[in-house]
């Protein structure tokens, strides 16, 4: 019997998730395609959606779970730019939580044959929205400056990895330096502590330069410190609420400083964003993870059933990496890497 992992309540995710059975496979639509699910990561905006928190959420019910990959184990009949063994990520933000997903043709995106499927699983969030923070320095010169919070996170290390393949320079902010080695190595230009001590070393470190772009994942008194390290005109975008304090901005800095505040929610650029843009975007970035030059380093791997353990790892801090959900890596398919 395959199961998986769903909710009927708001409220804590340890309290409120429970892995029940899945009930018996139904007969495929012409354009649907099976898939048995093998890994998702527990990203911050999973524990929002079952805390009740998050942007959308799901009508109860629901199965939890953002994004995740698999392998595809049946099509429907007029389905044929898929087929039996390959590996798939879900375009679908909700229901990855699950040993067995059946969703429309669309919303499966083919990954590359042979690539790291832990890795692959966690393609749809955090590289996308590190790749879409980019985007607002188009045309900027190569070397300039980007400032960011939580840049141990997810988005953030795929950011450093990213802007350094671009040319640019980045200056990362973490609440733990033994993380510097590691995301140097991951392209960060500089990483300093994220505390006043870090911020007078971010400006003893930039020179007298300013960055055009912050990256927010914190807020409160964090996203104070990358704007401060922000040019006249630059632009601090938000893509997260870690610290879950609001952004008090001094009005002297907007007014004399023509600072820009904007948010980023990944989710409405799935909506918003053409079916073929959305995949080319993946294409490049799948390939980057399939040749190793775009990776997450990964904390644990927990199997379903022991789902406390895993949430209870994601929600603390000092972890070295991304928390993954075994939902069948046991059972790929004999020549499927996992």
């Amino acid at each position: 019997m395959l199961s998986c992992l769903s909710f009927d309540r708001h409220g804590r995710p340890a309290d409120c998730l429970q892995l029940q059975p899945l009930p018996p496979a139904s007969c495929l639509g012409p354009e649907e395609v099976r898939v048995r699910m093998a890994c998702s990561p527990i990203n911050p905006a999973d524990l929002n959606s079952i805390e009740g928190t998050y942007g959308k959420l799901p009508s109860l019910p629901a199965i939890a779970g953002h994004e995740g990959a698999g392998w595809v184990t049946e099509v429907g009949a007029n389905v044929h730019e898929l087929v039996r063994g390959d590996c798939v990520v879900s375009l679908t933000a909700s229901g990855c939580w699950s040993q067995e997903v059946v969703a429309h043709r669309q919303q499966w995106f083919r990954l590359p044959s042979g690539i790291d499927l832990k890795q692959a699983c966690m393609l749809r969030v955090n590289p996308v929205t590190a790749w879409l923070l980019l985007q607002r320095l188009q045309g900027a010169p190569a070397g300039s400056w980007i400032v960011l919070n939580a840049a141990n996170s997810g988005v953030g290390q795929a950011l450093l990895a990213l802007a350094s393949r671009g040319g640019f320079r980045t200056l990362a902010m973490v609440r733990d330096l033994s993380w510097a080695p590691s995301l140097t190595a991951q392209g960060a230009s500089a990483v300093v502590a994220d505390d006043a001590d870090g911020l007078r070393t971010a400006l003893q470190i930039m020179g007298g330069e300013v960055a055009l772009l912050a990256a927010n994942a914190v807020g409160g008194e964090s996203a104070l410190r990358l704007l401060s390290l922000l040019a006249a005109g630059g632009e601090m975008v938000t893509y997260g609420a870690m610290s879950r304090q609001s952004l008090k901005v001094p009005n002297g800095w907007l007014i004399f400083r023509d600072l820009r505040l904007s948010g980023l929610w990944v989710s409405q650029w799935y909506r918003q964003t053409n079916p073929s843009q959305i995949r080319e975007t993946l294409e490049d970035l799948a390939g980057l993870i399939h040749s190793g030059a775009l990776a997450v380093p990964i904390d644990r791997v927990f199997g379903m059933e022991d789902f406390p353990a895993a949430l209870a790892r994601a929600s603390v801090g000092g972890r070295q990496g991304k928390v993954l959900l075994d939902l069948g890596l046991a059972d790929l398919p004999t020549g499927i890497p996992h």
